[in-house]
């Protein structure tokens, strides 16, 4: 089965960057919010989390953000 949507990580400078590619909706945000969660360490500085290449975002999605955001202090919106 081909996923809905996938995240690939990588680090820009002391920044980790999420690039989020596909669907984010109610059927993966919980797979999503930990992929997100794993990416943070205690040598984290901050998480952003590109959505530029992300095709359909439900309000699961939305808020799977806004509960990161508020938990985490993850930058929503494009990196580079």
């Amino acid at each position: 089965m081909t996923p809905l949507a996938n995240i690939v990580s990588g680090r820009e400078g002391d920044l980790v960057v999420a690039r989020v590619t596909g669907e984010l909706d109610v059927s993966n945000t919980a797979w999503a919010g930990a992929r997100l969660r794993g990416l943070l360490t205690n040598h984290s500085d901050a998480l952003a989390v590109d959505l530029t290449a992300t095709s359909y975002l439900d309000s699961a999605g939305i808020a799977l953000l806004f509960v990161g955001n508020n938990d985490y202090r993850i930058d929503i919106g494009a990196a580079g």
